[in-house]
C-alpha cells in the first residue's frame, strides 16, 4: 500500500485525458465492434487503431489576439476561466458546500475536460465564500503562476510559497495580444479598513483584438459611481453582485453600454438574485442577459467575425435550467 501512495503521488504517474471528441468516440465503437469479431477474422487486430484517436487533445486554443470565455455554472457564486491563444486565468473559484467544493466539484473536472492542465493566473476578486470556496482545492492540484487578489493578508489561502499580489487599480499585464487592467479597488479604498469586502472587489477590463469584457465580481453602487472615470464600455459585461439590489447602478449600466449581460446566480437562491428590477435596466437597453440559474455554463468565444455564445441548456439541459 506504501508503494501505491507513492505512485499515486508521483505526478508523472497521473493521466489526465481530455473529454474525447464526438467522432472518436464514433470510431472508438467501430473499433470494439471490429476487436470483438470472432478469432481468425481477417486484420482483426486493426480495430485497435480506431481506439486512438480518442487520445488526440480536442484543444481548441483562440488565435493570438482572440479570447475564449466561459462562466462556470457553479450556482450562488462566480466562477471564470478566460483563455488566451497559450494563456489561462481563472476569475473566482465559487462556493463551498456541505464537506467539498466547487473547486473539486466543478472546475477541476471542467479544467481536465478541456485539457487546461494549467493556470498562468488566479483571481480572487475579493473575501467572500461565494467567491473563495473552492479555490483551495484549485491550490492544492493546480498551482497557478501567481495569484491576484483583494484578501486580507492573514486570510489561510495565502501560503508564503503562492506568490500572491494585492490587486490595486493600474495593475495590467498582456497575454498573446490580449489586455487585462484591473480598474479597482484604488489604492484609497485599499488602504480604508472601514471599507467592506464587496467595495474591494477586483474589477479587472479585458480588451481582444475583437472586443472587450468587465469583469466586476460583487461591487457595490458607491464603488461603481466611482468607477465612472474609468474606461468602462465593454461588449460584455459580469453583472456586479449576481444581479443584487445593490449594484447595476442606471449610471454604470450606461457607461459600460454592453451587448450580453452575464449573471451568475444559484438556482432559486435565498437571496433573490438576479433581482427583476436590477433586469430590467439592462432589458431597457436591450442588452441580452444570460443567467447560470437558468441558461447552465455559458461559453463565449471571440474572434475576427465577433462574439458568440454557446449555452450548457442548449446542449443538454438539466432541471434546474
Amino acid at each position: 500500500m506504501i508503494l501505491v501512495g507513492w505512485l499515486a503521488d508521483w505526478p508523472a504517474m497521473n493521466w489526465q485525458q481530455a473529454a474525447p471528441q464526438a467522432w472518436s468516440l464514433i470510431l472508438a465503437g467501430i473499433g470494439i465492434i471490429w476487436l470483438s469479431l470472432p478469432r481468425g477474422w481477417p486484420l482483426r487486430s486493426l480495430g485497435a487503431l480506431l481506439l486512438l484517436p480518442m487520445l488526440l487533445p480536442a484543444i481548441q486554443r483562440p488565435e493570438p489576439g482572440q479570447l475564449h470565455m466561459t462562466m462556470l455554472d457553479v450556482g450562488q457564486g462566480t466562477a471564470l476561466v478566460l483563455q488566451t491563444a497559450q494563456h489561462n486565468l481563472l476569475y473566482d473559484s465559487g462556493p463551498g458546500f456541505a464537506g467539498t467544493d466547487s473547486g473539486s466539484r466543478i472546475i477541476l473536472p471542467w479544467l481536465r475536460g478541456e485539457g487546461i492542465g494549467q493556470l498562468h493566473g488566479m483571481v480572487l476578486s475579493h473575501d467572500d465564500a461565494d467567491h473563495t470556496g473552492g479555490a483551495d482545492s484549485i491550490l492544492q492540484n493546480i498551482h497557478p503562476h501567481w495569484l491576484l487578489h483583494s484578501l486580507p493578508h492573514t486570510h489561510p489561502l495565502l501560503q508564503p510559497k503562492l506568490n500572491s499580489i494585492s490587486c490595486v487599480a493600474g495593475q495590467g499585464w498582456h497575454w498573446d495580444g490580449v489586455a487585462f487592467r484591473v480598474l479597482w479597488p484604488d489604492r484609497a479604498t485599499v488602504a480604508n479598513p472601514a471599507v467592506k469586502d464587496n467595495d474591494r472587489s477586483c474589477v479587472i477590463r479585458v480588451d481582444a483584438a475583437c472586443g472587450s469584457v468587465l469583469l466586476s465580481a460583487d461591487v457595490e453602487r458607491s464603488s461603481e459611481l466611482q468607477l465612472l472615470t474609468q474606461p468602462l464600455k465593454a461588449d460584455i459585461l459580469l453583472v456586479p453582485h449576481h444581479g443584487s439590489k445593490t449594484s447595476s447602478s442606471r449610471p454604470f449600466i450606461e457607461a459600460v453600454a454592453p451587448s450580453v449581460a452575464l449573471v451568475s446566480a444559484g438556482y432559486r437562491n435565498r437571496f433573490g438574485h438576479p433581482r427583476a428590477d436590477v433586469l430590467q435596466r439592462y432589458q431597457e437597453r436591450g442588452t441580452q442577459i444570460i443567467r447560470s440559474d437558468m441558461d447552465g455554463a455559458v461559453a463565449l468565444r471571440c474572434d475576427s467575425s465577433g462574439w458568440h455564445s454557446t449555452t450548457q441548456r442548449a446542449m443538454a439541459r438539466r432541471y434546474w435550467h
